[in-house]
């Protein structure tokens, strides 16, 4: 083989080899996207809770807003007394409603 012919081979060899690798990348950059795109739906659907769940949840917080406005109001009342203070009534009134049906009761 002359070295014009086994030079001409080795080029032509040479971009089809480049030609595979392009392919193969931008196949696998395809790829990659669409495992991101089922990665982030999956997480996203695993971080949104059930109406029913995000309503317990609520009501849960609720209960622990109220108790610790409770506390934190009786607190400052125990530490002015502590201080010396003349302890007024609490000027916050924390006042909890609970609603009975006539018919449960």
């Amino acid at each position: 083989m002359t070295p014009d012919a086994l030079r001409r081979q080795t080029i032509v060899s040479l971009r089809k080899e480049c030609e595979e690798a392009e392919n193969e990348a931008r196949r696998l950059t395809e790829l990659e996207k669409q495992w991101k795109l089922r990665l982030d739906r999956k997480v996203r659907g695993l971080m949104l809770l059930e109406p029913d769940v995000l309503d317990k949840v609520a009501r849960y917080e609720d209960g622990l807003e109220r108790s610790l406005f409770r506390n934190l109001h009786e607190l400052q009342r125990l530490q002015a007394a502590r201080s010396g203070v003349v302890v007024a009534p609490p000027a916050a009134v924390d006042v909890d409603l609970t609603v009975h049906n006539e018919a449960n009761c």
